[in-house]
């Protein structure tokens, strides 16, 4: 699998957000998936011992956000998140994330996701229209990413052309 690169303030994926989640993001090129892992300590709780559904929309939203601008070229931002919570993710479960680029309109496009333990047991599904910004704002956008986590640097696929000297640097 393929690392995909951070932006360091993120919420989700920032390595030096001291309130930040330190999600890695991963290119399943296989299976043509974005994929992640993620164990909640205490701090992210909602109620005691069990992970707040924000965090969990935050995780969900960010990934099928990366299937959409992976698959598609195209860094994109929500447009609309749709999101299902099946049963209580507790804190210190491994949660994985997988998601997948399923359909675009020429506009927007749409990606489904999930979060489930390593024995596959669902606790949220969900599905988003993410919407492409500007050539000019994602080739700015570029800049802010770190890129030192990703493994490969030829990717098949780079976003609106921003990211592809970066990573054969």
């Amino acid at each position: 699998m393929k690392s995909l690169p951070r932006y360091n303030d993120c919420f989700v994926c920032g390595k030096k957000n001291p309130i930040g989640l330190d999600v890695a993001w991963y290119v399943d090129t296989d299976r043509q998936t974005i994929k992640s892992e993620f164990v909640a300590t205490k701090e992210h709780a909602g109620y005691r011992g069990v992970l707040h559904g924000g965090v969990i929309s935050s995780i969900m939203d960010e990934g099928m956000g990366w299937a959409c601008s992976y698959y598609a070229n195209k860094m994109c931002v929500t447009g609309d998140l749709r999101l299902r919570f099946l049963r209580p993710a507790l804190v210190g479960t491994n949660l994985l994330f997988i998601g997948k680029l399923i359909h675009d309109s020429g506009r927007y496009f749409e990606a489904r996701g999930r979060l489930q333990d390593d024995a596959g047991r669902l606790y949220t599904v969900g599905q988003g229209k993410y919407y492409p910004i500007s050539e000019e704002i994602s080739k700015s956008l570029g800049a802010f990413f770190n890129y030192q986590d990703c493994r490969s640097r030829d990717y098949e696929n780079c976003i609106y052309g921003a990211l592809q000297d970066e990573y054969k640097n």
